[in-house]
Order: C-alpha cells, then structure tokens, then sequence
C-alpha cells in the first residue's frame, strides 16, 4: 500500500510499505478521505517533532477485514476512527477521563495514520457512520469532537455568551458547535478575511478582526464591560491567552484548546481578580458518559452541524506535498484541505 512520510522540514514522501493484517480485537480500513490538522502542519514546518510514522488522524473510511474476535464491525461499513487510544487502566481512564490517560497511544504518531490507503486500528476506537452527512463529511467528525470536548469541559450552558478565539477548523466548529448546544451570542475572533467570513457562516453573531484596532476594547464594546461567560481559545499562544483573561468576566471560564509551541508569558492576576475558571481540553474522550465522537456524529447527522462550508481544498495521496503547502499558506484561502487516497 502507498503511505505518506514526513521527510524533512517542509518535505513529504510516499512510499509503498506492506499492508498490516488486522490482528485480535483490530480492524483494517481502507481511506476514502483524511484531514490536514494545525498539529500536522506544525511538524511539516518544524516547530514539533516528526514521527516515523505515516501522519493523519483525521480518517474516514471502509472497513476492509476485521482480525480476531471483532463482531461489531463487517467489511463494507462506513467509519471514522478516534484516534487517541487509551491504556483503559490507569487512573484517569478508570474514573472515565481517557483523554488525560498518559499511557494513550496516537494514531500517526504510534502506529500508521491515514495519509495512507489503508490504516488498521482497534475496534473500540471505531465509529459507525450513518447514510447522509455524517458519513459525507466523515473526516470532519474528529475536529468537531475536539471542538465539541472543549466546550463540554467549560461547560457550556445553554444562553452562554461563547468567545472563540481563532478561526481555523476548530475554532470554526465550535462556533458552530456552540449555537447547536444552546449558546446564546457569539462572537469570534479571525486573522484572515476567508476566516472571518466562514466565521458568521458557521453561526457567529460578530466577528473581530485581529490585526485591526484593539481586539480587547472592540470585545469590552460588544459586552458592555461585562465580559463572556465562556472564552474557548483555538488559536493558542501568548496573545490569545492574554485576549482570554481579559474578555472573560467575572467568575467565567477559559477552555483552552489550542496548541502552544512556545511557551506563553503572561499575566495570571486576571485569574485571581477575576475568580476565572481555566480549563484544559485535550482532543476528546467522554463527557456525562457519552462520547465527544458520538455527539460530533449526531450534530454532522441532524443537519445542525453543516462542516461543508470548511472544506476548500481536495488533493489525492499522490499530491500530499502540494496539499500541505496549500493548507499551511493562508493567501491560497485554505481552511480545511482533504487528502482522499
């Protein structure tokens, strides 16, 4: 089978490496769509590591063979897979918080990912994909359900008035993630002119525009000085946390999805002032004992998650470069770009 590979800062290859049989309790599913994620195009550009392994977490695709034991799943079924696999022993994982598990294993940082034509997987970290829009936008569920852990984690409560920083994928997502869980007034932050309007597209009330005048002021305007109830930072670094703290009011809440490449340096005396609350939100796992992934693919089923308008850009495996490229250069527009083996 073909597998994609970093190779250097800025550099895929493809390579053909011998497909893996499923073994007891795994299934082999052959790819039909994976997404570029922020966290892929951090090691193509160099700023994370590079794992030996084919990259891609964000996987839809056909179950081809099941190995030992596995009767849930049949050869034919449509699926998207989780790809945080926890160790289901430690205490984190017994008390029902698997994304805090630190014995969890990755998909494409692990074992194989799904910028390949086939990737093979535990059965317990597959889903089902429904006939309709789930399974049409089957690669959209995994960072609908990092958008969806984090606003469960704040949590959200229905008439909240939701901040997102950020609008790339998640950000964009929990916007629209929050209006189908009941948010009251949006607002969201954007760096780019595609961003922002994707944002009132995917259910922002008001958009500010970083880059332009003073965002903290522009959201002390929108809220009268009294601030947001939730605050949940997609973009991360030292400029969003410092946003966060001041946007959030009194007694609110910080979920902090984003990713740090550096760390931040900033002033935590908002947090006492303020008795804010600061939430950690790692991928996704369960919430109330339900699944993040569950309700991702609920939302994408119903209708009251439309993640269409995010995909811009479709490559094949063999132009996985190309599509790298594409996604981590903002000019060409691109916010979610497919590879589909």
């Amino acid at each position: 089978m073909r597998a994609a590979f970093f190779n250097g800062k800025g550099q895929l290859r493809v390579d053909e490496v011998p497909a893996t049989a499923p073994g007891p309790g795994e299934v082999a599913v052959r790819v039909s769509a994976c997404g570029v994620c922020g966290s892929d195009l951090h090691s193509f550009l160099g700023h994370w590591p590079q794992p030996p392994f084919a990259p891609g977490h964000e996987i839809a695709g056909t179950v081809e063979a099941v190995g030992e034991g596995v009767t849930h799943f049949a050869p034919g079924d449509a699926v998207t897979i989780e790809p945080l696999i926890p160790c289901g022993e430690c205490r984190p994982c017994r008390a029902g918080q698997p994304s805090a598990c630190g014995h969890h294993e990755f998909i494409s940082w692990h074992r194989h990912g799904g910028f390949a034509d086939q990737v093979v997987a535990p059965a317990r970290c597959l889903l089902a994909l429904p006939e309709g829009p789930a399974r049409a936008q089957g690669a959209l569920v995994e960072p609908l359900a990092v958008a969806i852990h984090g606003l469960r984690r704040a949590p959200l409560q229905g008439g909240d008035t939701l901040l997102v920083l950020g609008a790339g994928t998640i950000g964009l997502l929990a916007i629209a993630a929050g209006r189908a869980l009941g948010a009251g007034r949006i607002l969201a932050t954007a760096k780019h002119t595609h961003q922002a309007e994707r944002a009132e597209q995917m259910g922002a009330d008001t958009v500010v525009r970083m880059g332009e005048g003073n965002p903290a002021e522009a959201l002390a305007t929108l809220t009268q000085g009294e601030g947001v109830d939730v605050v949940l930072d997609s973009a991360g670094g030292s400029q969003a946390i410092d946003l966060a703290l001041r946007a959030a009011r009194r007694g609110g809440t910080l979920a902090l999805v984003g990713a740090y490449p550096l760390p931040p340096r900033t002033a935590l005396n908002e947090v006492i002032g303020k008795e804010l609350r600061l939430v950690g939100s790692n991928c996704y796992g369960l919430v109330d004992g339900r699944r993040d992934f569950a309700l991702a693919i609920d939302l994408l089923a119903s209708g009251r998650v439309d993640p269409s308008p995010l995909v811009t850009h479709r490559f094949p495996l063999a132009e996985i470069q190309q599509a790298f490229e594409t996604a981590s250069n903002k000019s060409t527009g691109a916010v979610k770009v497919l590879v589909e083996p």
